[in-house]
């Protein structure tokens, strides 16, 4: 889980599933797995950079990160699933912590209520 000591914001992301480290984001189950739901972002370093992409998006909802390929997928539609692929760790927006409010409003297809 990622909370506001990593966002620096009210944001809490946590795994939708899967091992540290062999979890590919997915949308409503394991095979689910269309390009409209994300953007792919090259040359990012580190997971922390990938969290920082997907705070500056107001869509975000959920993003993968890849750190053999440096790559950061931002989902737009929140991840529900993950597919066990080694190499990918996968995040879901959960949305601010219980009694906190969303500055941003931040809510893509399918995330948060």
């Amino acid at each position: 889980e990622l909370d506001r000591r990593e966002t620096g914001r009210p944001y809490v992301f946590s795994r939708p599933g899967g091992s540290p480290g062999a979890a590919a984001c997915r949308g409503r189950n394991a095979t689910d797995d269309l390009r409209a739901y994300y953007r792919r972002v090259r040359r990012v370093p580190h997971l922390r950079a990938c969290l920082a992409r997907c705070l500056e998006e107001s869509r975000c909802a959920g993003f993968e990160y890849a750190p053999a390929h440096e790559e950061c997928e931002l989902w737009g539609l929140r991840p529900r699933a993950v597919a066990e692929v080694e190499g990918f760790d996968c995040f879901a927006l959960l949305g601010p912590p219980e009694g906190e409010s969303d500055p941003d409003q931040r809510r893509g297809p399918g995330g948060p209520p």
